[in-house]
């Protein structure tokens, strides 16, 4: 369960990275920053 927990974590939270990055300059710098 635990682990699941994890992966659904890991997938929302790039989804909100990727989310902010589209809407501000600043949310595209910090994803730069952060993944490829």
């Amino acid at each position: 369960m635990e682990p699941l927990t994890r992966e659904i974590w890991y997938y929302f939270s790039s989804f909100g990275k990727v989310y902010a990055a589209q809407q501000s300059p600043a949310g595209r710098f910090l994803l730069g920053l952060d993944g490829p």
